[in-house]
């Protein structure tokens, strides 16, 4: 329990530093541009609860985004798990930065009963297909939450916050 805690404290600063931080900049949403940020979701490994994680996106593009997560996630009975992936987000206004989203991704997830470590207890191909919405804080900031199903999880829900460069 200590442990969930303390990864909701740790999403909970990350957020509020985004938002003390955001800047009264005119908005443009056609600057293609590269963008980070950190990464919270809850994921649904098991039916029994949900496993808590951070990680970072990155990426870029104008319309059509590519770029990579990693997220590092746990829950209860000591599960770790360690997502590495690759996605093509695509947003549903072309020629935009923001607005609702349909987000492919795909990569590998290391499942381990202990602490992470290679080679792992199991692993496995990940894919799963996000639909969220970006919204834009003056020209740079944004707030992205989503939800999300695939496979070999079956929902996750999380939100990621960050700087287009």
């Amino acid at each position: 329990m200590k442990r969930k805690l303390r990864f909701f404290v740790i999403f909970l600063i990350l957020f509020l530093a985004v938002l003390i931080a955001i800047p009264a900049q005119q908005r443009s949403t056609r600057e293609p541009g590269f963008f980070a940020g950190p990464l919270a979701e809850a994921l649904w490994y098991s039916a029994d609860a949900p496993a808590f994680g951070i990680g970072l996106v990155v990426g870029g593009g104008i319309g059509t985004s590519i770029g990579g997560r990693f997220l590092y996630a746990t829950g209860n009975d000591d599960l770790n798990i360690l997502e590495l992936g690759l996605f093509i987000r695509s947003y549903i206004w072309k020629e935009a930065n923001d607005g609702p989203f349909v987000q492919v991704n795909a990569g590998m997830v290391v499942i381990d009963n202990k602490t992470p470590s290679l080679p792992a207890d199991r692993g496995s191909f990940m894919a799963g297909i996000d639909v969220g919405w970006r919204f834009l804080f003056g020209s740079n900031w944004y707030i992205d939450p989503s939800i999300r199903a695939g496979y070999p999880f079956m929902v996750a829900a999380g939100v990621s916050a960050g700087f287009r460069f």
